[in-house]
């Protein structure tokens, strides 16, 4: 998780996606399920990521590495609870980006490639961090990579969940704030009396 300083103006930072195959043989067709740094957002098994703010996607996503030759395709959704159910309306699907702003998933599939022992392939894509922030604010980001694979004449589908990444302000002072009177408690105070107060921060 990276550190971001408070009450500055806004700046943008670049987003990894990164898929190597460790297993002994291939797989076959991995798949990309993501989701963009934003304020509620959830990884792709439904569990809240802690987000605060929205870093919202600057312009779409790039590949860096990997995939000479070999078939792939990029969607992108504003829904970020989208699966990666392609026909399914409600995901809202696109391969071209409408407002990037509004991105908050996208989709990598990649079309009849078998990925052999130690290859890799790598995504990247820039989002714009908001100004002003203040302390005890982050943002995250998450991806699971679904694929096929053949052991022992048997086929399964596999998903791995990325480690999560995202920037954070940090945790701010906490103030405890103490009132207290310059006469005793429970005393009946009279007509015209001054009291003084006492703040203890």
């Amino acid at each position: 998780v990276g550190e971001l300083e408070i009450l500055t103006e806004k700046k943008t930072a670049k987003v990894s996606i990164d898929v190597i195959n460790n297993y002994e043989g291939e797989i076959e067709n991995p798949r990309i399920l993501g989701r963009v740094p934003a304020e509620g957002n959830k990884k792709v098994t439904g569990e809240e990521l802690g987000s605060t703010f929205t870093a919202n996607m600057v312009e779409g996503i790039e590949k860096t590495e990997g995939l000479e030759g070999i078939g792939y395709k990029i969607y992108y959704s504003s829904n970020g609870e989208a699966t990666e159910d392609t026909e399914k309306e409600e995901n809202g699907w696109k391969e071209t980006i409408e407002e990037a702003g509004e991105v908050k998933s996208y989709l990598i599939e990649t079309e009849g490639y078998k990925m052999g022992q130690g290859e890799s392939m790598s995504f990247e894509y820039e989002v714009e961090i908001p100004e002003g922030l203040n302390h005890n604010e982050s943002s995250y980001s998450t991806y699971a990579v679904d694929y096929g694979i053949e052991e022992e004449g048997n086929k399964r589908v596999e998903r791995i969940i990325a480690p999560t990444v995202g920037a954070t302000t940090g945790e701010g002072p906490e103030l405890e704030v103490k009132l207290s009177a310059s006469i005793p408690e429970n005393t009946v105070v009279r007509p015209g009396q001054y009291i003084r107060y006492y703040v203890e921060v």
